[in-house]
Formats: structure tokens, sequence, C-alpha cells
């Protein structure tokens, strides 16, 4: 293995390391407290319902992400997709996000999350184009 395909490897786990540490803290609040995490943001969880709700949208989605981002960081072989996975899932959040602030009008809240979203999915994409070379490389030798 060449050292540009072992400097591609590093970069694609720390970057799937990332987005697992992201995605469990994110998870964590929603999890653990729904109705304070969610308050923080003008969004109000007053029913049992709602509070459920909560809990699975804003912490059981970004969980599953996190299981299934550290699942495909331990092997090789599953490294690629768990980079396209996370690209998938950052880039789809990144979009909403900028068509909340087009349609929903700009808070500063949004437009600071906006900047490491647009940077994570830059960051996923490359290591995507990193594991690609990596992958073509193997299949040559």
């Amino acid at each position: 293995m060449d050292t540009f395909s072992k400097v591609g490897l590093w970069f694609d786990r720390i970057v799937l390391v990332f987005a697992a540490f992201l995605f469990i803290m994110v998870g964590s609040r929603g999890l653990f407290n729904p109705v304070n995490s969610s308050k923080e943001l003008g969004i109000s969880l007053v029913t049992p319902a709602g509070i459920t709700v909560g809990r699975v949208a804003f912490g059981g989605f970004p969980l599953a992400t996190a299981i299934i981002v550290l699942w495909c960081l331990f092997s090789n072989k599953r490294l690629f997709y768990g980079l396209v996975f996370f690209a998938i899932v950052i880039g789809v959040l990144t979009i909403i996000r900028a068509y909340g602030l087009a349609v929903d009008g700009m808070t500063a809240w949004n437009v600071k999350i906006l900047k490491p979203e647009i940077l994570l999915t830059i960051l996923s994409v490359t290591g995507i184009f990193f594991e690609l070379r990596r992958l073509k490389r193997k299949m040559v030798e």
C-alpha cells in the first residue's frame, strides 16, 4: 500500500470517527433530554406522544446513524460504504437546512450550523475520492 493510500485510510477513519461522535452527541441529547434540547430551539414537546416522537426523531435517528458509521469504521471493506452513507446523510441535511434558511428565514443558529454541515459534506466527499483511489489501486495490484 502506498503512502497516499495510507493517508487516505486515516483521513477516512477520522471523518467517520468525527461523524459518529457528532451523531452520538446529538442523539444523546435528543434521547435523554428531548424536552429541554428541543425547547432551546423553540420547539415545544408537551404531550407524552410528542416527547416520544422527539426522542425518536432527535435521538433515535442520529444514534442509528452513529451505529452504522461505527460499524463501517472498523472494516476496510465497509469504509467506502460508511463514507457514502455519511455523505448522503450530511448532504441531505445540508440541503434541507439551506432550503429552510431560504423558505423560513435566516436565524443565527441555522447559519451557525450550516457552516460545519457544509464542511462535513466536503470532507465526506473527499474521503469517498480517497477511498475510490485506494480501491482502484488495490484492484490493480
